[in-house]
């Protein structure tokens, strides 16, 4: 659901739309909402007694079911009205929010990554100083500039802010709370991704179900999973890999067996690993890293690639798939006919 950078735009040509009090003529200069992937933020600026509700309620058109759209919690009464109506049918999910609390502010238009926190200190500082690390590396290898990943208490704090979660698991876990679960629920079908890692090379699974994981996931909706195989496109989001290596070498990877994914734009919303990724992150405020990496500094870089791949994943759904099918798409429009005459793309 995350709108993997890119601007939702909720105007109407020539309209005034009447938003939550002010007016604001269209076309506009500025769009109304901007999202990752789905998320939309409804400015606090616009309003018109000529169009009315109706232009309101058309431009709210453009939203799916399991979009979340960002109002302000003082919004004019007729369209919080509208927009409670509409969230109750489930064309979209609705969050209302305090312009005036610079912390929600942030949580809604700030893009980072969250860890869970699991009461262990070590552990909690190791998913920190890996997620920041490993924020560090996305803005300098590509135009993504996350700011500095949070810790997440899933019995409290909103999720669906975060387009990733880390979720270090050890063996002795013990299963969430229902209100946590219900929340983390929530998160995954609204399209969020949770990345799971038992930070153990999978050692912990060779007698079975890892003692850890399967107590978490107690409660949660899990959706059918298969490994990860050479030509799923979290190999190729932005570096072409042939593992995911992290601290650890080896181990399966699991993702949704749906190839195209129970989120929207085909991103599985579950990644299940034990390579501790976190931990080959991990650097100190010096930049010297805090763990040592089974394969050295070579794995280390192929764990910061594995890295940028999740958060692009993350970001961008799976907008390679297209691009990975062209050179059989060309080499169909090659075969048989004359030139110029449209060529059938049928085997």
């Amino acid at each position: 659901m995350f709108a993997r950078c890119a601007e939702m735009i909720l105007s109407i040509d020539s309209a005034v739309l009447s938003f939550f009090g002010a007016s604001l003529p269209l076309p506009l200069e500025e769009p109304l909402g901007a999202t990752y992937h789905s998320v939309a933020w409804a400015s606090a600026g616009a309003a018109s007694p000529a169009t009315g509700m109706a232009a309101v309620d058309l431009a709210f058109c453009s939203l799916e079911p399991g979009d979340l759209l960002i109002a302000p919690h003082d919004c004019y009464g007729g369209t919080c009205r509208l927009l409670n109506a509409r969230a109750r049918k489930g064309h979209f999910d609705l969050l209302l929010v305090d312009q005036g609390d610079p912390e929600a502010l942030d949580r809604a238009l700030v893009v980072r990554f969250g860890y869970i926190l699991t009461g262990n200190a070590e552990t909690d500082r190791i998913s920190e100083a890996g997620l920041a690390s490993l924020s560090s590396e996305v803005t300098r290898r590509s135009s993504i500039e996350p700011e500095a990943p949070r810790g997440i208490d899933p019995d409290e704090d909103e999720l669906i802010f975060f387009p990733l979660i880390y979720w270090p698991v050890s063996a002795d876990a013990r299963p969430v709370s229902e209100a946590a679960a219900a929340n983390i629920n929530t998160y995954l079908r609204s399209g969020g991704m949770i990345i799971f890692d038992t930070r153990d090379g999978g050692a912990g699974t060779r007698g079975g179900a890892h003692p850890g994981l399967e107590q978490v996931m107690q409660g949660l909706e899990i959706p059918a999973l298969a490994r990860l195989d050479a030509e799923h496109v979290l190999g190729r989001t932005f570096y072409l890999l042939r593992g995911l290596p992290g601290r650890l070498a080896g181990g399966d990877v699991w993702v949704e067996s749906n190839p195209d994914g129970t989120a929207r734009d085909g991103v599985s919303g579950v990644i299940i690993g034990s390579a501790d990724w976190a931990g080959a992150w991990a650097r100190g405020d010096n930049g010297i890293p805090l763990l040592p990496v089974e394969g050295g500094e070579r794995q280390r870089e192929m764990a910061y690639r594995v890295g940028v791949n999740l958060a692009m994943y993350a970001l961008t759904g799976n907008y390679k798939t297209d691009q990975v099918h062209v050179p059989a798409i060309l080499e169909r429009l090659g075969q048989g006919g004359p030139r110029g005459t449209p060529r059938s793309l049928e085997p």
